[in-house]
């Protein structure tokens, strides 16, 4: 009798350790599917994608379309983004502020974007 809860105890411990698995691979590869998709979070996205130096700033619009601010090393400029349900985007350059920037680009929001160590 007490091997049968054993086998119960033993599978209940698989499956919660697939699904721990499942969670940890999820947020590390495709962190918004869990966290959803936030300003800063594709703000940092865009700004180490274009330019590992740069910064960026965005704002998500009412038709659900988000709009980025970015500044880097080789110029400041304006994109349009569109973000897929698994955090994955793509910016189209609007305008040109100063300077040079890359016409399009497009990236993923990953693990580094959603959960970032600041030094100062």
């Amino acid at each position: 009798m007490w091997w049968t809860g054993v086998k119960i105890l033993g599978v209940l411990s698989a499956v919660l350790l697939t699904l721990a698995f499942f969670f940890i691979l999820v947020m590390v590869t495709r962190p918004a599917l869990l966290a959803g998709v936030s300003a800063d979070d594709l703000a940092h996205s865009l700004a180490n994608t274009t330019s590992p130096g740069g910064g960026s700033n965005c704002r998500k619009a009412d038709d659900g379309e988000w709009t980025c601010w970015f500044a880097g090393q080789s110029g400041n400029a304006r994109y349009r983004l569109e973000v897929n349900w698994m955090g994955c985007w793509e910016a189209s350059r609007t305008e040109t502020l100063v300077g040079e920037a890359p016409e399009s680009k497009s990236g993923c929001i990953e693990l580094g974007d959603v959960i970032r160590i600041d030094s100062d």
